[in-house]
């Protein structure tokens, strides 16, 4: 699911069916995080923002093997 309407309909379902359970869902808009939290989901994942996390820790660690080389 991609459409962030569509993931909050579902989080609200899922909600419905079990109370207890943790809920994690994806988001595309930053705008909607507060969404998503009203409903109930427990974490909110932005896939964007993870990846540009992940690609910024595998170039800061490049650069410090690097730069350790290059010492």
């Amino acid at each position: 699911m991609g459409e962030d309407v569509d993931n909050l309909i579902a989080a609200i379902n899922v909600r419905q069916l079990n109370r207890n359970c943790v809920l994690i869902s994806r988001c595309n808009s930053p705008k909607n995080i507060a969404k998503f939290k009203a409903f109930g989901v427990d974490l909110v994942i932005l896939p964007e923002i993870v990846g540009a996390d992940t690609m910024f820790s595998e170039m800061r660690r490049l650069l410090k093997e690097k730069k350790m080389k290059n010492e």
